[in-house]
């Protein structure tokens, strides 16, 4: 039941994206929908970004920074969510999208080492960002900390992806969509890469 309506969802998402990427008011929407993928939505904002940067890359950081600024804004909305208001609210959202396992594991991973999981999190994209947000409430992880590490994970996905998008251009944009898990995948590994060596 839940699988087909977030299917039927995931296809409406798509026809969003291809009517609002190529607006005079994308920016403004990628805004709207950073903030609300980081607390409420579903679906990874990722895919509106390449879909803007497809229709032109020459303002790849403009675009990456709105990304950035309102992902990080949502989350600190989902952390304040969590830390709040999850009984009625934050535990509802998660049971309406099916996300109690995702939940569960979030809690493991927070009892292990708060500040890399919201790192690990920010960057990679298996389980939605808002279960983050609303588990470093909920398991009152420090709210410095969480800002700073949702901050450097989420600027170095999304810059990462627009600057590859600028260099590369469509084609590269088209097996970043297809591949999507696995090049953020890569994306960090190599980061890690640069930072040790």
């Amino acid at each position: 039941m839940v699988a087909n309506i977030l299917a039927q969802l995931r296809e409406q998402w798509n026809i969003w994206i291809e009517k609002h990427a190529l607006s005079a008011r994308a920016a403004w929407w990628l805004g709207a929908v950073s903030f609300l993928e980081s607390s409420i939505l579903i679906f990874p904002i990722d895919f509106l970004l390449i879909a803007i940067l497809l229709a032109g890359a020459e303002r790849w950081a403009y675009y990456a920074g709105i990304t950035t600024l309102w992902s990080i804004i949502g989350g600190i909305f989902g952390y304040l969510i969590g830390f709040s208001a999850f009984e009625g609210f934050g535990d509802a959202l998660i049971a309406a999208y099916g996300l109690e396992q995702a939940f569960e594991t979030t809690s493991v991973w927070f009892q292990a080492n708060a500040l890399w999981a919201v790192f690990f999190a920010g960057f990679v994209p298996i389980i939605p960002f808002k279960i983050f947000t609303l588990s470093a409430g909920v398991f009152q992880a420090p709210f410095v900390m969480f800002v700073a590490a949702s901050t450097l994970s989420r600027g170095i996905r999304f810059f990462a992806i627009a600057y590859i998008m600028r260099r590369y251009g469509a084609s590269i944009g088209k097996v970043i969509l297809r591949h999507f898990n696995i090049a953020t995948i890569i994306t960090l590994v190599l980061f890690l890469l640069f930072l040790l060596f």
